[in-house]
């Protein structure tokens, strides 16, 4: 197969005798200092597809990548080159379509009820879904997952009901959907959610040491009679007690979902590891066994 990136017009290569029905990785990246708008024109001749454009990209596109692609792989990879530019190239029938990020609400996206049943949409694919919030407050949630978006999403609460319309990548709405998969599934009356960027510290050790000190095992025992065998169960947590942390690696974004009255000590907790100067140190974990917690932080 001639390379993207050469003078001669590329072609899609035959699938070679024998193969099964999966697509043909007949596509290379070799591109050396080759305008976007040949890229587009060439990536198009490749696939055998009419490309619409009405839209003047600029610049030039230096990509070499010995690897095989098929169809879908490069189309997805070519956008996550695209999106440094504000733009996609986007499926339109039997066209394939150059559209700016901005202009995206005015287009017919596929629009997805959950995410449990997503077709044969590809990750890197731009759609809007519906996600469903039972607890949290929708906008406080819009907020605070903000920062989980690429620079082709959006988000908006539904004005009645309780969920989020989200506009990205579907990769990143599953992410956003696992984490509210974590934080969402309790009562929440009484807490407060709240996002932040780290910078310096290790997300998932900060989300780490602030689930094993706040986290449900530090909250108060409960336990409910049973009737049927006359005796105490054990129940689990209220989550007005404790402090729920997860962390989305891809972002660097930390969410706390937290009762109200341990807010400050959970920021001040962040902020001694975003501390570039001085830094937390090393941090040890101790658990008094006789002596009150709050006494001995006291004496110390």
């Amino acid at each position: 197969t001639p390379a993207a990136g050469t003078n001669t017009a590329p072609a899609l290569a035959n699938a070679a005798p024998g193969s099964t029905n999966a697509p043909a990785r007949n596509i290379r990246f070799q591109f050396d200092g080759i305008p976007y708008a040949d890229v587009l024109e060439r990536f198009a001749q490749m696939v055998n597809k009419p490309l619409v454009t009405g839209t003047n990209i600029q610049g030039t596109l230096s990509y070499n990548d010995p690897k095989p692609y098929n169809y879908q792989e490069a189309l997805d990879t070519l956008n996550l080159i695209l999106s440094m530019k504000g733009m996609t190239l986007m499926e339109d029938g039997h066209y394939l379509r150059l559209v700016p990020f901005k202009e995206l609400p005015q287009l017919p996206l596929p629009i997805l009820r959950g995410l449990d049943k997503t077709g044969d949409v590809r990750p890197g694919e731009i759609v809007t879904v519906v996600l469903e919030v039972k607890n949290l407050d929708t906008k406080e949630v819009g907020e605070a997952v903000l920062s989980m978006l690429s620079s082709a999403g959006s988000i908006a609460p539904l004005a009645r009901g309780r969920g989020l319309i989200v506009t990205d990548r579907l990769a990143n709405i599953q992410r956003i959907r696992t984490l509210l998969s974590a934080i969402d599934n309790q009562s929440v009356a009484e807490r407060q959610m709240k996002a932040f960027t780290l910078l310096h510290a290790s997300g998932a050790v900060v989300a780490d040491l602030i689930n094993r000190t706040f986290g449900s095992a530090t909250a108060p025992k409960r336990t409910q009679f049973n009737p049927q065998t006359k005796q105490m169960d054990s129940i689990p947590a209220d989550p007005n007690d404790y402090v729920t942390a997860v962390y989305d690696d891809a972002s660097r974004t930390l969410v706390l979902f937290w009762p109200r009255d341990r807010l400050a000590l959970a920021e001040e907790l962040i902020g001694k590891f975003e501390d570039k100067e001085g830094g937390a140190g090393e941090v040890r974990i101790y658990y008094p066994q006789v002596t009150r917690i709050d006494e001995l932080a006291n004496m110390i």
